[in-house]
Parts: structure tokens; sequence; C-alpha cells
């Protein structure tokens, strides 16, 4: 189950519960080992309690009026509705085959109350309230998934330079999950969820970057390999082109001595004009370096005098 559809879960299992519980446990707070984790089980908790006040408000008494609802009938519409959300699993499944659609979710949820049922009170304002409860948890939805990016990034800010701090606090609250009740549970779970993708998402990285680099590595920067050629040349890969051993030496200025510290001159430069940006463009003569200066100048003529150009001569 996706961390949405479970913190969808959680706001329904809060509103069907006896006992409201508009505070985490002691429990639940006290095994958040940093300010990190207790402040992502604050954050979900508020998320939730704020989706329940709006199921809440949908089955209030005065939302039911407004409805059209008979008043002799709103306790036991709200009793019959409550007690589906009770049992009825809603999954990502039953959102896709919805298609994230209030109508088509008011037909499952009917469809689940209408089942073994041979009578049924009230049809049309039941009808009418689960599709109230069902344009609520599309809305709740579309918000908890914006919810679950916000949170994650913010978790992920925080802990990237801590994280085998953060793998030890990830095995303390997975030990600590079964002393909760079930209700702190599935906030819990929910954060462990956010924690793990993190993780992944962490991990899906540093596999990128080593993929980017092979790919640079394995790029051509020239293939002139002809096997039917007797005079034929070599394929020469990025990797083999860029480094610092084959940068060229470079004459300064009116300088008559040939400079062999091509990077150390431009690290320099860089650090002395941090506000600018650099693009370095090496070649042999007749390639058209001047030729994309130039397109370059002529195409950004307003900022043509903030464009500074320098040349170096290999020789």
């Amino acid at each position: 189950m996706s961390i949405a559809v479970s913190i969808i879960s959680a706001i329904i299992k809060s509103v069907v519960k006896c006992k409201v519980e508009n505070e985490l446990s002691n429990k639940l707070i006290g095994i958040a080992v940093d300010s990190v984790s207790e402040k992502g089980i604050r954050k979900i908790n508020d998320f939730i309690n704020n989706g329940k006040s709006k199921i809440e408000n949908i089955l209030s008494e005065e939302k039911m009026r407004s409805m059209d609802i008979q008043k002799d009938n709103i306790a036991y519409i709200v009793a019959e509705i409550k007690e589906l959300l009770s049992y009825i699993e809603i999954t990502d499944e039953t959102f896709r085959q919805c298609k994230y659609d209030s109508l088509n979710l008011c037909s499952v949820l009917w469809n689940e109350y209408n089942k073994n049922k041979t009578y049924i009170e009230c049809e049309s304002d039941i009808k009418k309230s689960l599709l109230s409860v069902s344009e609520i948890l599309i809305e709740l939805l579309r918000e908890s998934e914006g919810f679950v990016e916000e949170i994650s990034i913010q978790i992920s800010n925080t802990v990237d330079d801590t994280r085998e701090e953060m793998r030890k606090e990830f095995n303390i609250l997975k030990e600590n999950f079964n002393k909760l009740d079930s209700y702190s549970q599935m906030i819990l779970d929910i954060l462990l969820k956010i924690l793990v993708q993190n993780q992944i998402s962490n991990i899906q990285k540093e596999n990128r970057t080593q993929e980017y680099v092979d790919k640079w590595n394995a790029n051509m920067f020239l293939n002139d390999f002809d096997e039917w050629d007797e005079n034929d040349g070599v394929n020469v890969k990025l990797s083999d082109v860029y480094l610092d051993t084959h940068l060229p030496h470079f004459i300064y200025g009116n300088n008559k001595k040939k400079s062999t510290d091509l990077k150390k001159f431009l690290a320099r430069y860089i650090e002395t004009r941090s506000q600018n940006e650099m693009l370095l463009i090496l070649g042999q003569p007749g390639i058209g370096k001047s030729t994309l200066i130039t397109w370059i100048t002529a195409h950004f003529i307003e900022k043509v005098d903030d464009i500074l150009v320098y040349r170096f001569a290999s020789d």
C-alpha cells in the first residue's frame, strides 16, 4: 500500500474509532529518538487529524441537514456509514479502478454496503452521504500525495549528512512497533515507509551517479577507426581527453613564457570571479572556436558587455 493511501486508511480509522485520539500516545513520541522522527510523527498525526475533521464534518448533523436528509434519519445514516468505513479496505487498486473519480468511488462504497443486504433503509440519503465521503477521500488522497512529497523532502534534507544515525533510529522505531496500539502503529508505519522511501531514493541517486560517470567515460570524443584503411585513426573516448595531463600549455596575455598549469589558473579565476560563469573551449586551430564565441555574442546582445573572452595560444 502506498504512503498516501496508508494515510487515507489512518484517517478513516481515526474517524470510526470509539475513542477519539487527538494527541499521540506517550509511547509513540517516546520512541522517536530524535527531533527528525518526532517532527515527522507530529506532522503525520496533524495531517490525519485534519483529514478526520473533514470527514466528521460530512457526517455532522448540520452538514446532513444541508443535504436535505431528514433529521430523524441522520443518526442512523451516520452509524451505517461509520460501520462501513470500519471494515471496508480501500487500497491503491481501489483508487486506480475508480480512476480517482468520486462518483466511481461512491459506487464501490455503495456496492460494498449493499452486499448481502435484502432491504436497505434510507437508500437515497445513504447514497448522497457516500458521495460526499467519496469526494472528501479523493481530495484527501491528492493532499496526501503532496504532503508525502513535502515531508519526504524535509526529512531527506535533514538527514543527508547523518545517514548512519538515521539507520540506527530506523531500527529502534521498528523494534518498538509491536508495543503500540493499532492507531499509533498506523502513524508509525507511515513514517517508516517515508524513511524507507528516502533510503531507496538515496541509494538510487548514488547508483545513478556511477551510471553517469560510466556513460561519460564510454562516450566517444573521436571515432575515426576504419579497419579497411591502412592510415586509419583511433577511437578516443571522453575519459581519454579530459585528464589533467592532457590540458594544453598556454601563453597568458603578452607573456613570452609558456605555462602548463591551466587547471590551476582556471580554478583561481573561478575563485576570484565567483559571480561569473565560465565556458572553456579547447581545440585545434580552425575547428570553430571563434565562430562559436561570435555566435554567442550575436545571440545575447543585451548581455554582450558582460561576456569576457580570454584567448590562450598553445604555441
